[in-house]
């Protein structure tokens, strides 16, 4: 439980080799558990992970959004 959250609260002072299986973990089950609902036809597994890569993009979409607007804000104040 301890690693888990020291994981989660300091990614940088932890080895490149954890980060990236943790990464991993975190695309390949999605998209796994994603062709499995696909192909089984099971609605209410399609309908969750639906749910999840919505939520997924829009936070993608969030994110970038306010990276830009970072950038913008600061290209823009020290010009005026």
């Amino acid at each position: 439980m301890q690693m888990g959250l020291k994981l989660l609260l300091s990614p940088l002072n932890t080895n490149v080799i954890v980060r990236t299986a943790c990464c991993s973990v975190g695309i390949v089950l999605p998209v796994y558990s994603t062709f499995k609902a696909i192909e089984t036809g099971n609605r209410n597994e399609q309908h969750k992970w639906l749910l999840y890569w919505a939520g997924d993009d829009a936070f993608q979409n969030f994110t970038n959004f306010f990276c830009f607007a970072n950038l913008e804000i600061a290209f823009f104040s020290t010009r005026y």
